[in-house]
């Protein structure tokens, strides 16, 4: 077996890399940016939200906010 590392500034061509890999067979290990999909991309905008609303400091009383704004599972 052979490891090779690269670097690859550009989101674009480092997602197109994967897509070829994937598609020859060979195997990845993700360095965090496959994490962007999904729960990732969900999570940055939350973060963005938070950030436009003044922070964790505009946040009066945290478990208030937290069911208010969780909506996967009801919380107590």
């Amino acid at each position: 077996m052979h490891t090779i590392k690269l670097d690859i500034p550009d989101d674009n061509d480092y997602t197109l890399l994967l897509k070829l890999l994937h598609r020859l067979g060979i195997k990845t290990k993700p360095d965090g940016r496959e994490e962007m999909n999904g729960n990732g991309k969900k999570m940055a905008y939350a973060l963005k939200k938070l950030a436009k609303a003044g922070g964790i400091h505009s946040i009066d009383n945290p478990a208030e906010w937290e069911r208010q704004n969780r909506k996967d599972r009801n919380l107590p």
